[in-house]
């Protein structure tokens, strides 16, 4: 289990329950769905549901939600500038990690995400309910952003051409081509309302010529997660960087399929190792792999 004031750990947590659920800013506990699908049952006593498909989501044109939808949306769940904001979801933390790389786009300095997320909470035997949490809503400005976190499809173009490392944090068979995972993101692209002229060169990307962005190395997500979903150890993850020639002085792109794996792989890189060029690339696969 890796150590970090931007991870905290199910005993943190459960040691502040009562504080989570007072209407007092000052903490705020989020459990993320959407996305990724996530498992059913309660959620920790004192968290607010964000739904990223509801709230988040403007992948139709890979668009970024915008500043001031940032702070309508954050506002409303009770969440000041001051706050510290604890984000945990299921399926290895990766929803709750796209919403941890947003906070930090828009400079929110205290946010955490809960390591192991909602199955090792649940696996360690801690409380759930199926009772609401409903704070006042806060008014919520930001001040100062981090934009140089995400990666356009205009910049990993670039980093193509400069020989920059691009990782692939997708499952091998995805890297390299598959039929099954194909399909599967196509069907999802096709609920996202996803332009289907796009679908064609899209499955065609994804099956033959180009199954990956041209020079990326694959580092599957599950390099860096133990196999209770809590993520490795410092040294691990620092020794998984350096085994895969990564060092603090490159500018670094990550991508998966949607942006949501990358975050997590982010995360450790900028977070936890103190990496400080490391951009996650939003439009992801979804987009590259339906251009021309």
């Amino acid at each position: 289990m890796a150590s970090n004031a931007s991870l905290v750990s199910p005993q943190w947590v459960a040691g502040r329950l009562n504080e989570f659920q007072q209407n007092d800013p000052d903490l705020r506990l989020v459990e993320i769905t959407g996305g990724l699908p996530q498992l059913p049952g309660g959620h920790i006593p004192g968290a607010t549901i964000l739904d990223l498909d509801d709230e988040f989501e403007v992948t139709k044109n890979f668009d970024m939600l915008s500043r001031s939808k940032y702070e309508t949306v954050v506002g409303k769940f009770g969440i000041t500038p001051e706050s510290t904001v604890v984000l945990y979801s299921g399926q290895k933390n990766t929803s709750a990690a796209y919403a941890y790389w947003y906070f930090a786009y828009f400079g929110h300095d205290t946010v955490c995400l809960l390591d192991g997320g909602k199955e090792y909470w649940n696996e360690m035997g801690y409380p759930t309910t199926n009772s609401p949490s409903d704070f006042d809503p806060r008014r919520y400005e930001v001040s100062t952003g981090r934009p140089e976190i995400r990666a356009t499809i205009t910049e990993v173009e670039r980093a193509t051409n400069r020989g920059d490392p691009i990782i692939s944090v997708r499952d091998p068979k995805e890297h390299t081509g598959s039929l099954i995972y194909t399909l599967i993101w196509a069907t999802l692209m096709l609920r996202g309302e996803l332009s289907t002229n796009a679908i064609p060169r899209f499955i065609k990307n994804s099956l033959f010529s180009k199954p990956h962005i041209p020079g990326s190395t694959n580092i599957p997500l599950e390099t860096i997660v133990d196999q209770d979903g809590t993520l490795k150890s410092v040294e691990q993850l620092r020794s998984i960087a350096e085994r895969n020639q990564l060092s603090t002085d490159q500018d670094i792109v990550l991508y998966c399929a949607a942006g949501y794996r990358s975050s997590l792989f982010w995360f450790v890189l900028s977070e936890l190792l103190g990496f400080d060029s490391v951009k996650n690339y939003t439009g992801s696969w979804v987009e590259w792999g339906s251009r021309r």
